[in-house]
């Protein structure tokens, strides 16, 4: 079982939380807290894993530099967590770990403080080959 990154894992982006952001910003968490809870003047967060938003570095300063007025942003990326994975494979989230180093389970694709996430899964259709509805909603 893995509860944080590993060397290994040094091409995998990670994202700051919600605390981290105030930290950066300068702002207080419970402001923050209720901007995120009432969808008020924050930046959309680059990624979701599961119902946890995460901000990249570059995000949260250029917030600050603006005086937390709002910009332009790239669509959120949503990803998976451990228990869903799980669920896909049929397997304990702890047993997730093993299936990674046997190559069974593609390895995070992101990590918000300490929790990963993997890109959703895409069926394709068997007969053209295409994409087919996703395996699992945002």
């Amino acid at each position: 079982m893995r509860p944080w990154p590993r060397v290994k894992d040094k091409g995998v982006r990670s994202f700051l939380t919600l605390p981290q952001v105030a930290e950066v910003t300068g702002q207080p968490y419970t402001k923050l807290l209720r901007l995120w809870k009432t969808g008020g003047r924050m930046p959309s967060p680059d990624i979701m894993v599961g119902r946890r938003g995460g901000w990249s570095l570059p995000c949260a300063q250029y917030w600050k530099q603006l005086e937390f007025g709002l910009f332009p942003r790239p669509a959120c990326l949503h990803t998976v967590t451990i228990g869903t994975i799980a669920a896909q494979y049929e397997v304990q989230w702890w047993q997730v770990w093993n299936r990674i180093e046997v190559g069974v389970i593609d390895e995070p694709a992101v990590w918000l403080d300490g929790q990963p996430g993997w890109l959703p899964r895409v069926r394709t259709s068997s007969t053209t080959g295409e994409a087919a509805e996703s395996e699992t909603s945002p």
